[in-house]
């Protein structure tokens, strides 16, 4: 197994599950070619790299790291191939290079299975998990981590599958499922009290901070602070980052309870203190965020001050998760305080894009390499069960016989499926040529009519409610009118999508890049087109949600979207709702589709929208 050089205190809260040995130990070779001028390079080399390491710079670190993966691809040395690539990933890492580093775990993952090293592949996954994590992508991180548990099936190594669970329940945490988050937790905490001899006491005082985390996302303060005060008192009090950590969570969940006594930001500010000391960049990022929470009702000067110094430690940490956060609080502030917020919001939008373009990366990267290791086991399978000649003969026979009938069989449904898309495009151009004709001749006669009157300047009520027909049937011409099926698809749902939202809600839409729109079919993208926006107008008319949620998955040979809005909801038999939910149904099911949704007057409103691709 892989394992740092003297890791860095700081970095140890990332990789729980990662021990330090020395350098010596960890580049071993396993090389049957290497000569003694090889050897002799190996070895300048890692001495070089181990004292580069001790006065921490990582950039020569990292440069004579790749000096040393280019000598093992001479060698063809996979071992120590497998340990460069996590080398140059971990203290890419230090240095917050998060898709950089990412890129060379899964280069040492992908070696670990070719050398069917399951213990240091599953450490790989931990390290990647990790950094997915540190950017957002919880969903992802967690699949990361759960394909880091099954290799792990069969070997005891309780500190790297203990630092799986651990991640896996602070992604339910962040995803509000706080009821799985308390589950995977205590399958750490428990395996971390059975096993100290392999999970530190440092390690578990973290597991234990993260439950507490999660009692407080449950709301469940008092819990909660009962939990800090017993780590505070058991803490190593020379340990001041911990101890920093903890204090800072406490104040913060006692300010949270209501419980404000004077306390809380003597506490706030002591922690702040502590963390300035000994320069902890994250804890500095955290206190400065509560800080920003603490002030903002009853001081948004001080408010928006601590906010900008969290901004500054995020930017020059690379963490973009923390620095939407902080954004998000100097935009609001400076609105309030009458301030110009332009830069930020563009810094805002710049970040968000930035961050979705890393986490497509690497989903991309991981989902290949996954594909191509089924493929291996796929291939090895199919050779392990290679027949005899004869039963060759009859298998080819048979399936000649199966693939006549398929014949038919697939005629058959390319004829039904061909009537079935004709009906549908029929539909599309009825709709298009309505929408044509609404807003060709009647809508312009409308707005004919409204100048006659507005010239007239006679009765004002008939001219607004003229003006209130015209606005419909624009609206119902915008409803149907046609839609960009190639590649501007995307964007044009993107847009109608926000053009449907109110001023005064938020919508988010997920993975909406991921689709590979252009190998779906364009009956298919219509239907889904006039779903979502019927989903929007029922939400826009009648939801008074401030919050909609899109999310696009391509699960197998199927799309799904998740449709969320926090709004007043409606029951089944809503009149408001029925003749929407009514055309959505029809059209899901023209295409194959199932449309699913679940509804209670004041829980706001969830659907899932399923079709084949």
């Amino acid at each position: 197994m892989k394992n740092p050089l003297f890791l860095p205190l700081f970095f140890l809260s990332l990789i729980i599950g990662i021990k330090a040995i020395p350098i010596q130990e960890s580049f071993s070779s396993k090389s049957n070619n290497t000569t003694s001028t090889d050897s002799l390079q190996i070895t300048t080399l890692k001495n070089t790299i181990q004292t580069y390491v001790k006065n921490a710079e990582y950039d020569s670190v990292i440069n004579y790291s790749k000096k040393l993966l280019q000598l093992s691809k001479k060698l063809s040395d996979s071992s120590l191939m497998a340990t460069s690539n996590f080398y140059l990933g971990y203290y890419l890492q230090v240095q917050f290079k998060s898709d950089e580093a990412f890129t060379y775990y899964n280069e040492a993952f992908k070696i670990d299975i070719r050398l069917e090293d399951y213990e240091a592949a599953a450490d790989m996954l931990n390290a990647m998990a990790n950094i997915q994590k540190g950017l957002g992508d919880y969903i992802g991180s967690q699949i990361t981590a759960v394909e880091g548990l099954k290799y792990l099936e069969g070997i005891t190594n309780y500190r790297t599958e203990s630092a799986l669970y651990h991640i896996i329940s602070v992604c339910f945490k962040e995803l509000g499922d706080n009821k799985d988050a308390l589950l995977w937790n205590d399958k750490a905490i428990q395996m971390a009290h059975e096993h100290p001899e392999d999970i530190s006491k440092s390690t578990l005082v973290i597991f234990q901070t993260t439950r507490a985390n999660i009692l407080v996302k449950y709301e469940k303060y008092q819990e909660a602070i009962t939990l800090y005060a017993t780590l505070l008192e058991a803490v190593d009090q020379n340990n001041e980052k911990e101890k920093a950590r903890i204090l800072d969570n406490l104040a913060f969940t006692y300010w949270l309870s209501g419980e404000r006594n004077s306390n809380n930001e003597d506490d706030f500010l002591k922690a702040l203190e502590l963390r300035l000391k000994i320069n902890d960049l994250s804890g500095l990022t955290s206190s400065y965020i509560h800080l920003t929470q603490y002030y903002l009702e009853f001081d948004k000067v001080k408010s928006l001050e601590y906010a900008e110094k969290a901004y500054h430690i995020t930017m020059t940490k690379n963490n973009p998760i923390s620095t939407l956060e902080a954004l998000d609080y100097i935009i609001r502030l400076k609105n309030e305080l009458g301030k110009n917020a332009t830069s930020e919001a563009l810094a805002y939008s710049q970040i968000r894009n930035g961050l979705e373009k890393s986490n497509q990366m690497i989903r991309r990267i991981y989902a290949t390499t996954k594909y191509d290791n089924d493929q291996l086991s796929k291939d090895v399978l199919l050779l392990k069960t290679t027949t005899a000649e004869k039963e060759k003969q009859n298998i080819l026979y048979l399936s000649s016989f199966i693939v006549v009938l398929m014949g038919f069989s697939l005629l058959f449904i390319i004829l039904k499926r061909r009537h079935r898309l004709e009906k549908i495009r029929e539909s599309y151009k009825t709709e298009t040529r309505i929408s044509k004709k609404v807003h060709d001749e009647l809508a312009n006669d409308v707005y004919q009519l409204m100048i006659q009157l507005e010239a007239s300047k006679n009765n004002h009520d008939l001219l607004d409610s003229m003006e209130k027909i015209y606005l419909r049937t624009r609206d119902i011409s915008k409803e149907n009118n046609g839609v960009h099926t190639d590649h501007r698809y995307s964007e044009e749902l993107t847009t109608m999508l926000g053009s449907y939202t109110p001023s005064h809600a938020k919508i988010y839409i997920q993975d909406l890049d991921d689709i590979p729109w252009q190998k779906i079919d364009k009956e298919k993208k219509i239907a889904l087109y006039r779903v979502l926006q019927e989903l929007m107008t029922n939400m826009k008319k009648h939801s008074e949600a401030s919050l909609v949620a899109l999310t696009f998955k391509k699960t197998g040979k199927s799309i799904l979207i998740s449709y969320t809005d926090n709004g007043k909801g409606a029951t089944i038999d809503d009149k408001k709702y029925g003749n929407g939910l009514h055309n959505v149904e029809n059209r899901i099911a023209a295409i194959q589709g199932s449309f699913t949704f679940n509804s209670q007057l004041g829980e706001g409103f969830k659907a899932e929208i399923k079709f084949p691709n």
